[in-house]
């Protein structure tokens, strides 16, 4: 992002998706997931996902065999979540990132928005 910059972030709340159930990642989690370069393919959390995914709010899943096997392909579906967010790790992970987060809100269903900038003014042209 360029300095001076904006950028709008949209995130599921997890208390109101399929993932209620699952704890918010970790701030740190997220960040060393970014310093190991921790890709799509990452299995960490899997057995985690499978077992507290309600399927309930996630009919597209299927039974639990079907969303197994879909879970499985998450790099050719991307249908998982590997990190839970809230207001509270949303925001953390952005001004980890060097970010000022400037409006965070809630937009029905599920959705947490933020507005966030660079911190970083733009130097005046000499």
């Amino acid at each position: 992002m360029k300095p001076g910059g904006a950028l709008i972030v949209i995130l599921p709340h997890y208390t109101y998706t399929f993932d209620h159930r699952r704890q918010p990642t970790p701030v740190s989690h997220m960040l060393e997931d970014y310093e190991r370069d921790i890709g799509e393919k990452d299995e960490t959390h899997l057995n985690e996902i499978l077992d507290l995914h309600d399927l309930s709010r996630d009919p597209p899943a299927g039974t639990p065999e079907q969303f197994r096997a879909r879970s499985l392909l998450n790099i050719e579906n991307r249908c998982l979540h590997h990190h839970v967010f809230d207001e509270n790790n949303s925001r953390g992970l952005l001004e980890a990132a060097g970010l000022d987060v400037e409006i965070l809100n809630f937009i029905s269903p599920f959705h947490i928005v933020m507005l966030a900038h660079s911190s970083q003014k733009i130097a005046a042209s000499a």
